[in-house]
């Protein structure tokens, strides 16, 4: 009996070790208008996307105000930073309807992943954030906040 239940338990071992839950969940192919994010310095300065939008009701830093097809010829990753970012720009000032005084006066942009590229994605997403300080840690630059910003007139609430 005990032979069996230690068989058993190495069993159930072995499997836990070989057959584990992917560690990176797949991201969604195309972003979708509204998207909420919580990003972190490394997800911002990132130029494809490292999460998944989060619901809005939670608190976040970056809502997806727009997004456009990515106009260029070849993937981003083949242009020079400036030439993406010039790209990015035209794209994404097109839904760029905050008023100057506005909170959200910041905008980042991604563009697809190689993953994503090759299944087909060809999109620029545009996110606003709020900037609040110019200097300081990354939480202490940009504003957080819950509820959907951008369905509010683009203030935040």
């Amino acid at each position: 009996m005990k032979r069996s239940i230690a068989l058993v338990g190495s069993i159930a071992l072995l499997l836990g070790i070989v057959i584990q839950p992917s560690q990176a969940a797949t991201l969604q192919l195309n972003p979708k208008l509204g998207g909420c994010y919580l990003f972190t310095e490394k997800e911002l300065d990132a130029p494809s996307p490292l999460t998944n939008p989060i619901p809005c009701a939670k608190k976040h830093n970056a809502e997806t105000f727009g997004i456009g097809k990515w106009n260029l010829k070849n993937q981003p990753w083949k242009y020079t930073d400036d030439m993406v970012r010039d790209a990015a720009e035209k794209i994404c000032m097109r839904f760029w309807d905050y008023p100057e005084d506005s909170d959200l006066n910041y905008w980042a942009f991604f563009t697809p992943s190689p993953a994503q590229w090759a299944k087909g994605a060809r999109w620029v997403r545009c996110d606003a954030m709020a900037r609040i300080s110019e200097s300081g840690s990354f939480n202490q630059m940009f504003a957080t906040w819950t509820g959907n910003a951008g369905l509010s007139s683009g203030y935040l609430v």
